[in-house]
């Protein structure tokens, strides 16, 4: 394995949602319905990092995350427990990371950013398969409210074996030399 990655902690966000819409309840015209769950679906968003012998704890929210939120996150889960501080922090380029406080904000907390990384390159963010990863496992799990959502998410993260990550991080090489030998255009992966 190249080791470029050895020494990079890849983060990202995801939404999950169950979602009840298009629930259909066929009855006759005298008979009541009785719906006990709610028929809007329910999204959390989960922010995280990986790297090749670790992770970060993970974040789980139902509200969204502006730019004082993810600094408040990257605080809590990679500046106070000092996770790896000699590690480059990969992110994309989503409008809380690229915020002008954030980056003052890391700047001011001496973590630095990798330079230089396609911010919209699934295929180069191993977190990517993490996330395929943990939307299958959940989806098994077949959580019905909020709080069932979130506890799949959670034993899901637990549950995720740091080889399989280890594993998704070390195929970054194989990626980087299928992209150089299409001169950057796309590849199937």
């Amino acid at each position: 394995m190249g080791s470029q990655w050895n020494n990079v902690i890849f983060s990202d966000e995801k939404v999950f949602t169950i979602s009840k819409q298009g629930l259909k309840v066929w009855k006759r015209p005298h008979e009541s319905i009785m719906i006990q769950e709610p028929l809007k679906p329910t999204s959390l968003i989960v922010w995280r990092g990986i790297w090749i012998n670790g992770r970060t704890s993970i974040h789980i929210t139902d509200s969204t995350i502006d730019a004082d939120e993810y600094q408040n996150i990257i605080f809590e889960h990679v500046i106070a427990p000092e996770v790896d501080r000699d590690k480059l922090f990969q992110q994309d380029n989503a409008p809380p990371h690229k915020a002008k406080s954030t980056l003052e904000f890391f700047e001011a907390m001496d973590l630095e950013l990798l330079q230089d990384y396609p911010p919209y390159s699934p295929e180069l963010n191993p977190i990517e398969k993490v996330w395929s990863w943990m939307e299958a496992q959940v989806c098994q799990m077949s959580p019905k409210n909020k709080e069932e959502l979130m506890n799949a998410i959670d034993l899901c993260w637990k549950n995720l074996p740091q080889k399989t990550i280890k594993s998704y991080i070390s195929h970054l090489d194989t990626v980087c030399k299928k992209i150089k030998k299409a001169k950057g255009g796309s590849i199937r992966e």
